[in-house]
């Protein structure tokens, strides 16, 4: 069906999330084929974006039957993201290994050896999850639970009449208002921590506005880039500081470990410029109004 500024909750509800649900759905049955790299990564996301969903149009739903589904799709995520961490680590480990000098590929021998024999180990695990949720009960069971949204709720504000223009201007302000108070300290590059957490905000606002996007103007793809591109270069950053803090475990005292260690703070400076390169051009808080102001 097509979403407008005017379908009640209750029925847009239903429909974007059974959108969502499809897309994973469709992605973990591509998986039987493709189970490489990309392909979980994907997979991964899609069930990202099915959380978000859930949790986004939790209103209109029975709690009693919304927690566990959400609670199920997030060891689906946690278990894809476990494979997705090896990879990551694997293939940045190889890439820098090939970019340093002899001290640096020495250092970097054993942790590598690690992260591919992590790899093998997590993709045997996950193949009987892969199997499991294939068998198609997670699907019945979301299915099942997506198709009943609740129209007449005990609370009298319960909100399963409020227009869509209502509701996303409203659920849009919940994610987007902890931006501006991260921002303060995140464009200071030693504040690892509150960049971590600006990534999270970013990630969900990102999710969220994907969801709603049938409600948004031509404006839309733009504003969503720049949101993508904010996302991916806080999601670098803190890639860099887990394989930083992983690096920076080991006993090897040589120099090959500062080498290495000073190779990757290098580059997480200049993801960090260009974030703060991204925040000139179009602060953050921008994007989030232009987000709320595009809304149809």
């Amino acid at each position: 069906m097509r979403i407008k500024s005017s379908t009640p909750l209750w029925l847009a509800s239903r429909a974007l999330l059974f959108e969502r649900g499809d897309a994973f759905f469709a992605q973990l049955k591509r998986s039987e084929k493709d189970c490489g790299t990309e392909a979980i990564h994907d997979l991964r996301v899609a069930s990202r974006r099915v959380r978000e969903a859930l949790t986004l149009f939790s209103p209109c739903y029975p709690q009693e039957a919304l927690r566990p589904l959400r609670r199920k799709f997030s060891r689906v995520t946690k278990s894809l993201g476990d494979l997705r961490n090896a990879d990551e680590a694997f293939f940045f480990l190889r890439r820098l290994a090939e970019r340093l000098g002899s001290p640096g590929r020495e250092f970097l021998a054993a942790p590598l050896a690690r992260c591919a024999s992590r790899r093998i180990e997590e993709r045997k695990r996950l193949r009987p999850a892969l199997d499991k949720w294939r068998n198609g009960s997670l699907a019945r069971r979301f299915y099942r639970h997506a198709g009943h949204p609740v129209l007449f709720g005990e609370a009298a504000d319960h909100p399963a009449f409020v227009s869509m223009t209502e509701f996303a201007r409203g659920a849009l302000d919940l994610k987007g208002s902890a931006i501006p108070h991260l921002l303060l300290t995140a464009l200071r590059e030693e504040e690892v921590d509150d960049q971590h957490r600006l990534r999270i905000a970013v990630k969900h606002l990102r999710y969220r506005a994907e969801i709603l996007s049938p409600l948004f103007g031509s404006s839309f793809l733009s504003i969503h880039g720049t949101l993508k591109n904010y996302q991916e270069e806080l999601g670098k950053m803190h890639d860099l500081d887990v394989f930083a803090a992983l690096l920076a475990a080991e006993e090897d005292s040589g120099p090959g470990r500062e080498a290495t260690l000073a190779a990757i703070s290098g580059e997480r400076h200049k993801h960090f410029e260009r974030f703060v390169a991204l925040h000139g051009e179009m602060p953050l808080t921008e994007v989030a109004e232009g987000l709320r102001g595009s809304i149809q």
